[in-house]
């Protein structure tokens, strides 16, 4: 009879304690402990594989003996990888799926997971043994959204309904299936673990066990990850941690648009970003992002503002909207769509104590056209400007891109990647450009550029070249 013992695991980063605590120490957390059972009896089966090496640590082997750096350093290492077939997410994994990696897929429900998965493992299937795992939806359903996708290499993909870590792994070293794909890792649970599918131990297991099959046998594997109300990927931090790469397929304001962006990448680079369409027969990558977000009306508006935005290693144009209405002054509206609502707030304080600017008597809106979201300070300038153009309602002229970012003394700082950022913007018919002055050492450019250093200088020249 198997024995349990009862152990506290923390929600947030997994930490373990063998009695109930407030506070985690792992990662300061307060009453984020669940209770979880955990089976002390192992299967002999199970523990003559490597999964369970608990203490080989994730990457499930241990070398045997110490080397010095120097010895490695003339080595060259080179990662192999796999085409998936699809070029923005091999442009967002580093430059294809690396043998022996682990990475995990996040998004909300309907964004196209399984759609975009299943469409990258039939072109794996042609180059190597291939196995899809599902734990949510039936083979039946599987199958007819392969037959929707219109699947070419169908009778090469092993595909079984399964949602116990080891018969995944049994069934999968079967076939010596070298791309696997779980879906998804809430569904799954271990035979080492009693708590329920989808708890934070159970998580944690079956990442771990994932991990060190994927690493010592060197199988890529796909893992889909669930997301709670708020974004971000649901379970214990841990998780994040353990996988090599973690993306996440997030919708646009148009349900025709996804965005896939890496937020680790230990193969390639982090926070790159690629844009698809999602059609009948799948998703469809975009080439030309900018052409989308960036539509223009007929008649120009008062705070709009147009931004080179770099993700990684990609640049597209956004468009920035503000709006300025009258409000109560004691209690102001600030919202913020796309853009960090604290940013923001420094932002127009900067307008107050540096531009005799107020904006704390008025309702401010601010929006990036498309749904996107930005994470760089490299449109600080561009929300200012559209700040100042709502308030002033005078309009920038469409032919105008402003880029960087602001400092709280009111200084206009450096943004990296200005000539490549500008290269796109002329070819989007873009002629003029206000960016910082510390940009311009080295810049080559047709473009008329407008350098200042200061946001007060900033706004000078927008008031100068507006359309009344």
């Amino acid at each position: 009879m198997s024995k349990t013992k009862t152990v506290y695991i923390c929600s947030d980063c997994g930490y373990d304690s063998p009695r109930w605590v407030g506070q985690c120490r792992g990662c300061g957390a307060w009453n984020t402990f669940a209770e979880s059972k955990v089976s002390n009896n192992v299967n002999e089966k199970i523990r003559n594989t490597a999964i369970n090496a608990k203490h080989k640590g994730y990457a499930g082997q241990i070398s045997e003996g110490m080397v010095s750096l120097s010895e490695l350093q003339g080595k060259e290492a080179t990662l192999s990888r796999y085409d998936t077939g699809i070029a923005g997410l091999n442009r967002v994994l580093g430059g294809g799926l690396v043998k022996g990696s682990v990475v995990l897929l996040s998004g909300s429900p309907g964004a196209g997971k399984s759609t975009i998965l299943l469409q990258a493992i039939d072109y794996l299937a042609s180059q190597v043994s291939s196995a899809y795992f599902t734990g949510e939806e039936s083979v039946d359903q599987i199958s007819s959204r392969a037959t929707r996708l219109n699947v070419k290499n169908g009778d090469k993909v092993k595909l079984k309904s399964e949602t116990c870590v080891e018969r995944i792994i049994e069934n999968a070293s079967s076939i010596d299936a070298k791309v696997i794909i779980v879906d998804s890792i809430q569904t799954m649970y271990s035979e080492t673990n009693n708590s329920s599918p989808g708890s934070t131990s159970q998580v944690k297991d079956c990442g771990h066990i994932l991990t060190q099959y994927a690493k010592t046998n060197d199988v890529s594997v796909l893992v889909i990850g669930h997301v709670t109300k708020d974004g971000t990927l649901a379970g214990p931090k841990v998780l994040e941690h353990t996988v090599d790469c973690t993306i996440h397929l997030d919708t646009t304001t148009s349900d025709r648009y996804r965005t896939i962006k890496s937020a680790k990448n230990r193969f390639g680079t982090a926070n790159e970003m690629s844009v698809f369409i999602m059609t009948e027969s799948g998703m469809k990558d975009v080439k030309n992002p900018s052409a989308i977000f960036l539509q223009r009306p007929d008649v120009p508006t008062p705070g709009t503002v147009v931004i080179p935005y770099k993700e990684g290693n990609g640049i597209m144009l956004l468009e920035i909207q503000a709006l300025v209405a009258k409000g109560n002054p004691q209690y102001t509206k600030r919202v913020s769509v796309g853009l960090d609502s604290n940013r923001n707030s420094m932002l127009m304080a900067v307008l107050h104590s540096r531009c005799k600017i107020a904006t704390y008597d008025k309702d401010t809106f601010l929006n990036v056209v498309g749904g996107i979201k930005i994470g760089e300070t490299a449109s600080d300038l561009a929300v200012v400007l559209a700040i100042c153009s709502a308030i002033e309602n005078i309009v920038i002229p469409q032919d105008v891109i402003v880029m960087g970012e602001v400092g709280l003394g009111g200084e206009i700082r450096p943004v990296p990647s200005g000539g490549e950022r500008l290269k796109e913007c002329r070819k989007h018919d873009f002629h003029r450009a206000i960016i910082p002055a510390s940009n311009m050492k080295g810049l080559k450019t047709d473009m008329e550029i407008i350098p200042v250093k200061t946001v007060s200088e900033a706004i000078s020249v927008l008031k100068r070249i507006s359309i009344s």
